[in-house]
């Protein structure tokens, strides 16, 4: 239950961002030969016949394997997950300038699973004279800090916590979006999750969002939607900062379109 008056606003909003977004488990070797497991987010898109999920090139950097196609991964940003640590997922390109990554996405899984891609063809795509400043804007994916992850003989497991923030875009350029988000308010969107949530004090300013990496930034439209506005990279200058910088999706469009040109 949502207990503010600002989180019953924007939980519609919420919910249909959540619809677009996934995790990536990652694993990463050490040099004793252990395996640490981690984890960031995603957002699913498609241009023309190809199906991503997309994130951020500094997490397929820091690991050795990745997972985005589980069932399990698509199905839920909220209780236990679990998948086999024999089926990871392999980057289809990545662009270190702009720190992207794209994964191939199971269509069918996805979309069995309640989840839905955004369409980044042409006429679709938020450009950068429709997004004014002060715009609002909604994060949401996984929290590292919160959310637990480890492997158990074959298997990784997974709970996740999933965090969310309001605020509004201070910045656009042509490769680079900046909003601020300063938190005032904790809005318990699960019971489950009040534990935890109670645990958590506003900051006033920003806190760390590791595994946030590769989520949305989402604007509210007219009818009540929201519309992908880029993928947030990290805080514009060190932890705590409350200004997030993010990679716009009208560059990602273009990008795309260069990997994958229209066959005619």
């Amino acid at each position: 239950m949502v207990k503010s008056s600002i989180g019953q606003q924007i939980a519609p909003l919420v919910n249909q961002a959540l619809r677009h977004t996934g995790l990536v488990l990652t694993r990463s070797l050490a040099l004793d030969g252990s395996w640490h497991c981690g984890a960031a987010s995603s957002v699913y898109v498609e241009f023309g016949d190809h199906c991503f999920a997309v994130t951020c090139r500094h997490v397929e950097a820091k690991s050795d394997l990745w997972y985005v196609n589980s069932p399990a991964i698509a199905a839920t940003l909220q209780g236990l997950a679990s998948m086999p640590a024999s089926s990871p997922s392999w980057p289809l390109a990545v662009w270190t300038v702009a720190d992207l990554a794209f994964f191939q996405a199971d269509p069918e899984r996805v979309r069995d699973n309640r989840r839905a891609f955004v369409d980044l063809k042409a006429g679709s795509v938020l450009t950068r004279e429709q997004l004014p400043m002060s715009a609002s804007g909604i994060i949401t994916g996984i929290w590292a800090a919160e959310s637990q992850y480890e492997q158990v003989g074959d298997t990784m497991l997974f709970d996740p916590f999933a965090y969310t923030a309001k605020g509004e875009v201070i910045a656009v350029e042509e490769h680079e979006i900046t909003a601020r988000f300063e938190e005032h308010e904790v809005v318990v969107w699960h019971e489950a999750e009040r534990e935890k949530a109670n645990k958590i004090k506003p900051k006033g300013a920003s806190r760390s969002l590791k595994g946030m990496s590769g989520s949305g930034l989402w604007i509210p439209v007219n009818g009540g939607g929201v519309a992908l506005a880029g993928i947030l990279k990290g805080p514009k200058t060190d932890i705590g900062d409350p200004d997030i910088v993010f990679t716009p999706v009208w560059t990602i469009a273009r990008r795309l379109a260069s990997l994958f040109p229209e066959k005619r």
